[in-house]
């Protein structure tokens, strides 16, 4: 292959990807954006509604309000802690800044090598770091849902019907740990 036209598909394929991440950078961050200042705004007009002084239907009228705003604010929470928007946003920043970065090192070196002096090394070395960036974007991605999973199953345990432990990789591994040193003290 032309090692020329193998440099011309990567950035292509850099661009189209530098594309989508800025895109879905700026659409993460307004929704990050957007959830808090709701819900902030929503609680603090929870707070106002119900120190407002009034008696008789005004009282009850800004009680239901205030009851509304309070299963909003709920509902908005719930939102943010399932798609977690503040997480997904920064992912999307980091993977978007190390694809400028390779941009700029193909761009470099394509603009101080001629047509002949292009190494095909160098463009494999390129094309291997362009295939880590998006696959510790989706391994990011994973561990951000599997974060969300995990939560979603402590919650389903202690709402459930049978009692859930709750507890990680860390805390087994502690476990073990100390079961090991304690056999081996009673030896």
């Amino acid at each position: 292959m032309n090692l020329k036209a193998k440099l011309n598909i990567l950035q292509e394929e850099l661009e189209c990807s530098m594309c989508y991440f800025k895109s879905k950078h700026r659409r993460t961050k307004n929704r990050a954006y957007a959830i808090k200042i709701t819900s902030v705004c929503f609680s603090a007009l929870i707070t106002v509604i119900l120190g407002l002084s009034a008696s008789g239907s005004l009282l009850d009228i800004f009680k239901d309000i205030a009851l509304v705003l309070g299963a909003a604010v709920t509902i908005i929470n719930a939102v943010d802690a399932f798609y977690n928007y503040g997480a997904l946003w920064i992912k999307n920043a980091v993977t978007l800044s190390k694809l400028r970065e390779l941009n700029i090192k193909i761009e470099m070196y394509s603009v101080g090598c001629e047509d002949t002096e292009l190494s095909e090394k160098k463009i494999n070395e390129f094309i291997g770091e362009f295939q880590r960036i998006l696959k510790d974007d989706m391994k990011e991605w994973l561990r951000i849902r599997e974060k969300v999973g995990r939560m979603e199953d402590n919650k389903e345990g202690i709402i459930g019907s049978q009692p859930t432990i709750l507890q990680d990789k860390s805390i087994d591994k502690f476990r073990s740990e100390n079961i090991d040193i304690v056999k081996n003290t009673e030896k």
